[in-house]
Order: structure tokens, then C-alpha cells, then sequence
């Protein structure tokens, strides 16, 4: 229960700070995230087994992957990169657990989870490095002729 009540109080303070000083690529990210998370409640709170391999997380992981690797491929910011790559890695998990049956369920439980904190994180960092950016930048003064 701790690690939910991290989770979502991690998610709601990344989400908020990215929406109010991001972009357009910071807020579809923010969107992609919490579309993930709202898609993966239903398994999770509807107890997971985690001694085998759930597919429904697991569609909802690669399904947030390709929207990550999309949003990436079109921004022309870098951060998104690494989001997409903590998505492929968390999708990656969902492969090991289904070519691999006999993975410690601990061990699938925790790796499904850990690779949404930094994909979140990108998020936040990229619209920190987005505000940063237009502090630095001087607003334009036309200049006058005497």
C-alpha cells in the first residue's frame, strides 16, 4: 500500500509541475502516463498474480511504449527519448516474464512497476529543462532608429 501511496502522490506532483510549465510535448506526455496508469488499475487493484505473466499489463505497457517512441520521433525535444527507452524497458519485462514463467513473482512485481518513476521523471525534468530555456532567452526588443 506505501509503494501505491508513492506512486500516485509521485505521479500527481511530476504531472502537475510538467502541465503547468511544459509544452505541448511535456502535456502529451503527462497524458500518455496517466492514460497508462488509469488503463493498469483495473488489473492491480483487481490483484494481480504475479506468479504468472498478466496480459493486460503487459498490452498496456507496449500500447504506452508506442506512444512514448511516437512522441519522441516527432518532438524536438530529447527528453521524450528517454522516456520511450524507460518504456521499452518495462515493456522488455512483460517479454522476459512470458519467455521466462519461472521468474520470482517478487521479482516481476517490482520490475513492472520500478521503469514508470523515471519515464515520469523525464517528464518533469524535460519541462524544468523547457522553463530554464525560456528564462535564458530575452525577449525580443525591436530596435529604434534615431
Amino acid at each position: 500500500m506505501l509503494l501505491k501511496t508513492f506512486y500516485f502522490c509521485f505521479l500527481g506532483t511530476c504531472c502537475t509541475y510538467a502541465w503547468a510549465l511544459g509544452g505541448r510535448d511535456e502535456r502529451l506526455g503527462v497524458l500518455i502516463v496517466l492514460g497508462a496508469t488509469v488503463f493498469s488499475l483495473d488489473p492491480v487493484l483487481g490483484g494481480v498474480d504475479w506468479s504468472r505473466h498478466d496480459v493486460d499489463l503487459a498490452i498496456v505497457d507496449i500500447l504506452t511504449f508506442l506512444a512514448a517512441a511516437t512522441l519522441a520521433l516527432f518532438s524536438t525535444r530529447f527528453w521524450p527519448l528517454w522516456m520511450a527507452g524507460f518504456c521499452c524497458v518495462g515493456a522488455a519485462v512483460n517479454i522476459a516474464v512470458a519467455m521466462s514463467p519461472g521468474l520470482a513473482p517478487k521479482a516481476y512485481a517490482y520490475a513492472e512497476g520500478f521503469w514508470a518513476y523515471p519515464a515520469i521523471a523525464a517528464i518533469a525534468i524535460g519541462a524544468f529543462g523547457r522553463r530554464q530555456a525560456s528564462m535564458r532567452t530575452l525577449p525580443h526588443r525591436p530596435k529604434t532608429v534615431d
